[in-house]
């Protein structure tokens, strides 16, 4: 511990104001993980992770995880059909890897789980994807995707191309 500090250094602060200090802090009270520990704002901080992304998801047989945003309208393209999309990967930890707006592609030319997953809505609608490793790209690392990851995607059908 260093004594030399007075009450107010910001090293002491939360020290000088355990003690009962009259010295009055300046600026807005700290919030969040700004907050120095043992203080009002620190234990009222949320001591959880954001919400589970996986929470209300519906699983397929297959091990495909999906929630519909939006079914969208019309026909729901095939796997021979070419999509248009605007998408954001992520993997488990919120690590983003790829992210896309107006992307052409075969539905047959992507991974599993996207062309299991994509004829889930029509034209307009947007879907969120888990897709395990299995339907991904198994235990093969594939640039910043490392082997056996999970996958989360945000995708949005634009429109698709028989």
């Amino acid at each position: 511990m260093v004594d030399h500090l007075a009450p107010h250094h910001p090293a002491r602060r939360g020290e000088a104001d355990r003690a009962g200090s009259r010295h009055r802090r300046r600026g807005p009270p700290p919030t969040g993980d700004s907050a120095a520990p043992g203080t009002a704002a620190a234990k009222s901080a949320p001591a959880t992770p954001a919400a589970d992304p996986l929470a209300g998801l519906i699983t397929l047989p297959s091990g495909l995880r999906y929630q519909i945003e939006n079914p969208g309208s019309g026909d729901h393209p095939k796997s021979t059909d070419q999509v248009k999309v605007n998408y954001t990967g992520v993997l488990m930890d919120g690590t983003k890897f790829d992210s896309s707006n107006g992307a052409t592609f075969p539905l047959n030319g992507v991974i599993p789980g996207w062309t299991e997953g994509m004829q889930l809505i029509g034209k307009g609608g947007s879907i969120r994807l888990v897709i395990p490793a299995n339907l991904a790209y198994g235990n093969r690392t594939t640039g910043p995707i490392p082997g056996g990851s999970t996958l989360l995607f945000e995708i949005e059908l634009l429109d698709i191309n028989p």
